[in-house]
């Protein structure tokens, strides 16, 4: 996760802003433009930008993910970019600088409409079918490699979990399957990285742009409700899910996905199990419903 600027390096990040050729938009209050990890700027020009600040050698991975998506048909030869156009990236602060999305994400409350998720999946769809070139690979085989390692570290903070977490682990095993396309991925797809601008859907966040099986963003944006149906004590729908994807093999009718949706949706419940073992006790109660309902998509 990108850090969180105190006082004091609000102070130098300003400084080094202004040394780059930007100033902070006095219009909106640094820290408020969506999380305090983001600042709303204006170029030189008077151009609104946003700047994200990451983790000491984080950001450049991600500006360098942009830079393929900006040049390839998801960006700037689409009729209405698929994400926002990269500027720059500053090292001495590790901040990406990127056109501003003004506008609401789709985690937003009422923003989830059913309108706005087809929207949302085509322009997935769209993506999935761009000619940029990632980086990185995640089979099914790394996904499984990574479950375990995930599973290992629940473990690690709720011992006494550990028996239905194995279990989970055993039956995603089972169940995986040889992946039949890799395709370009966002990765992390949720509906906080789907901002509605005037201009159409843009896609943000993109640490994790990688050649991956295509029901890996579609698991990943399914599950998006599934945290807060559970902490209001109701049993998670899969209606989203199932919207998802009928949308998606609309937008794209030759993607065979049924026969490898389960292992991914249970995939990103256990990282979603994972996060939350390492996170807020409060929010541990959660990690043996969750590799339960994991577990239920697989048998």
């Amino acid at each position: 996760m990108p850090i969180i600027a105190d006082n004091h390096g609000t102070e130098a990040l300003s400084d080094a802003f202004r040394r780059a050729g930007y100033l902070i938009d006095l219009s909106t209050f640094p820290g408020e433009f969506r999380g305090k990890n983001a600042w709303a700027l204006l170029t030189r020009e008077g151009t609104p930008a946003t700047a994200i600040i990451y983790p000491p050698g984080k950001g450049d991975a991600a500006f360098l993910n942009m830079q393929k998506l900006w040049q390839s048909s998801f960006g700037q030869r689409r009729s209405s970019s698929g994400l926002p156009e990269p500027l720059e990236y500053l090292q001495e602060i590790d901040a990406l600088i990127t056109q501003r999305c003004d506008g609401p994400s789709l985690a937003e409350p009422g923003r989830l409409t059913d309108e706005k998720i087809v929207e949302a999946i085509h322009l997935l769809a769209a993506l999935h079918d761009c000619d940029a070139q990632p980086e990185t690979r995640r089979t099914s085989r790394g996904i499984l490699r990574s479950m375990q390692r995930k599973a290992e570290q629940i473990c690690q903070h709720v011992p006494q979990h550990r028996d239905c977490i194995a279990r989970l682990v055993e039956a995603m095993e089972a169940a995986r399957t040889r992946d039949s396309e890799l395709v370009p991925s966002h990765g992390n797809f949720r509906p906080e990285c789907v901002i509605a601008t005037t201009r159409g859907l843009r896609f943000v966040e993109w640490g994790r742009f990688q050649w991956a099986d295509p029901c890996r963003d579609l698991a990943s944006f399914g599950i998006a409700t599934w945290k807060s149906s559970l902490m209001r004590g109701r049993m998670p729908d899969r209606s989203l899910l199932k919207r998802a994807v009928a949308s998606y093999e609309a937008a794209r009718p030759g993607a065979k996905i049924h026969k490898r949706l389960s292992f991914h949706v249970a995939a990103s419940v256990l990282r979603l199990a994972c996060i939350l073992a390492e996170s807020k006790a409060s929010d541990v109660y959660l990690v043996p419903m969750l590799a339960n309902l994991a577990l239920r998509e697989l048998v």
